[in-house]
Order: C-alpha cells, then structure tokens, then sequence
C-alpha cells in the first residue's frame, strides 16, 4: 500500500525496490540526501535526459516517500530505471532488471520495459507513456503585463528553432509589426538557466523542423510549460501536441512567419483571447502537476512493471542470460536505425 503523494514526506512503499542507476560523471555531489534541495538545484541545472528522467524523477519520489535507491551501478533484484543516453552494451553485462526511461533517445533493445514520453506509442507488457517532468522552477509571467502581446519568446536550445524563426529577417518581420524576439543568450548554462523564466514574455514560439521520425518521439514539453507559465504558445506541427490537443485555446499551431504574425496581431487586437487562452492552460496544467505525475509513475511502478519485473525474475537464470545475449545482440542495429531515421526522411515543415 502507497500513502497519497500529494502529502510530501508520506510514507510509501512499492512492491519490488527501486535503484536509480545515474553515471558518476552526471551525478552531483550530495545529490540524494534532501529532496528540496536536489529539486532546486534542477531549476538552475536541468543536467539534460540524465536530470529530465532521472535526478528529477528520484528527487520527486523522495519527496513523495518512496524510497528509491541512487548509485552508478545496476542492482540485483530491483526495479533499475535509467536513461539510454548514458547506458550501453558494457553497462548491461548482467540479468538486472532494467527499466528504461526512453527520452530523446531510441527504444534500447537492453531494457526489459520502456517508458515513451507520449501517448504515440500503444503501451504494452513491456512498455508504457509518461508524460516528461515540467521545466523546474517555471517564474511564471508577471501578470501586471496585463493582456499586452510585445515581446515572443523562445525557451531552448537555439539551433532548435528552426532557422525560418531565428533569422534577422524574421526579426525584422517582427519588428514591423511592433513585436520583439528574445532567445537564450550566453553560454550554454546561461541559456539553460533562462528557459524556466517567463516573468517578462507575453507569447511563447516553438517551431522545430524535425524528420516525422524524430518527432514522433518528442514529448509536449514547450506547450505544457507554457500552460504553467500563464501564457499562449504558438507551435510547429509536432504530434505530441497535436495529442494533447483539446480545443483550439490550447496553442496556436504555425508553419511559417506570415503564421505567427498573424496569431501575434490578432492576439494582440483580442484582450479576450488572449485572456481565455492562459485560463485554459491554468485549468490543463493541473495535469502536469508534480503530484499528479508522482501518482502516475507509482502506479506504473506498482502495476505494469512490477509484473513484467516478477515475470523476468520467475525465469530460469540461464534463459534470463541468454535473453541478455539476444539484447546485445540486437542493441547496434537498433541504435543505428534509430540514427538513421532521425536524420533522415520527410520533416514536418515540408511542403505538403
């Protein structure tokens, strides 16, 4: 039995122990010892698919009572959540019971159970969706803007954005609109670090020009941060908002600049939609409340992978082994087909 994570500090038990595998070099210094204080040391260094997943998903289940274990190595007879980034073939020389949070990265031939981070893949025995943790520490915009449409923003990594977005012609275009662009400037920690801050935005754009295949694996991170931020998003065709897609206050999806313009102007000339749209993302934000998704990873835990766990357990150690043989095996070409097809194929800004 689990206590009600929305009660931090509860006390909470899962069936199988769980052991958060994070390398050495990713791990920081006294990461594990106070929940608070790791969460807030992930709003200023997200540390990537290693601090997404991992650090982020310990620190929370902590926070909750779930005691999890955290080291560079894979245990024995637990649950082992890790990353694909990070972990390889030399990393799996054992019959560890390995459930991999997918991220960016491929569907690893090595885990036992994968977790996408959205709803585009049907879940399985061995595999299911959630919802990637929210930026930490969003600074949410600073409501004595009012209802002013000025100043687009853009929160990422600026090679993300597609270079039709960033260019000094789009600026321009802007510009002569009345409108003003910001992105992360700096070095890169610097940009990092001014992803979560929303304080003097009034619209956020995200427009990435991915292969279908590469973005059919994305998670809604843009849009659901904007919806916590408290401002309208204006976003690429990506499938993973499409998904979450309910109404049309929910986003603004654009293609091109004469796209955003217009959605700029006519936010701009309607206070009311504009209004409407940031109440919307209020009320859909609760779905992403750090509560919310705690209770959805105990019930993973607890349910689907608890059985695939004591189902790969209840197999005789030379199968489990030979099975482990199989996944090394399998692991290059999965690799190399997954880098293929991101790289290459039809993208989500051509021409239809």
């Amino acid at each position: 039995m689990r206590q009600d994570p929305s009660r931090p500090g509860a006390p909470a038990r899962l069936p199988v122990p769980l052991h958060i595998r994070v390398p050495s070099a990713h791990l920081p210094a006294g990461f594990g010892q106070d929940a608070a204080r790791d969460l807030a040391s992930l709003a200023e260094d997200t540390r990537g698919s290693v601090g997404a997943w991992l650090l982020r998903t310990s620190a929370e289940l902590r926070r909750a009572g779930v005691p999890a274990s955290l080291s560079p190595e894979t245990r024995a007879g637990a649950i082992n959540l890790t990353e694909p980034l990070t972990f390889g073939r030399r990393d799996r020389l054992n019959d560890h019971f390995l459930l991999l949070a997918r991220g960016d990265g491929h569907a690893s031939a090595l885990a036992n159970f994968v977790i996408h981070q959205n709803g585009l893949v049907p879940p399985s025995g061995t595999s299911a969706n959630l919802w990637l943790w929210p930026q930490p520490g969003i600074l949410p915009r600073d409501p004595a803007r009012g209802h002013r449409v000025e100043r687009l923003t853009y929160k990422g990594v600026p090679w993300n954005l597609d270079e039709r977005f960033r260019s000094q012609a789009a600026r321009a275009a802007l510009a002569a609109e009345g409108f003003t662009f910001e992105m992360p400037a700096g070095d890169p920690k610097a940009q990092e670090r001014a992803w979560r801050d929303y304080r003097d935005a009034d619209v956020v754009l995200a427009v990435r020009n991915l292969t279908l295949k590469d973005a059919a694996s994305k998670p809604a991170s843009k849009l659901v941060n904007a919806w916590i931020a408290g401002l309208p998003a204006l976003l690429g065709p990506e499938p993973a908002y499409r998904e979450l897609r309910r109404s049309a206050l929910d986003y603004i999806e654009v293609r091109d600049m004469a796209e955003v313009i217009a959605a700029l102007v006519r936010l701009r000339a309607d206070p009311g939609l504009y209004r409407a749209m940031v109440e919307n993302g209020r009320r859909r934000a609760a779905d992403f409340a750090p509560d919310r998704l705690v209770s959805q990873w105990l019930d993973l835990l607890a349910g689907p992978v608890t059985r695939a766990f004591r189902a790969w357990e209840a197999m005789p150690r030379a199968l489990r082994f030979a099975r482990v043989g199989a996944m090394l095996l399998a692991e290059p070409g999965r690799r190399r087909a997954h880098r293929r097809a991101v790289l290459h194929g039809p993208r989500l800004l051509d021409p239809t």
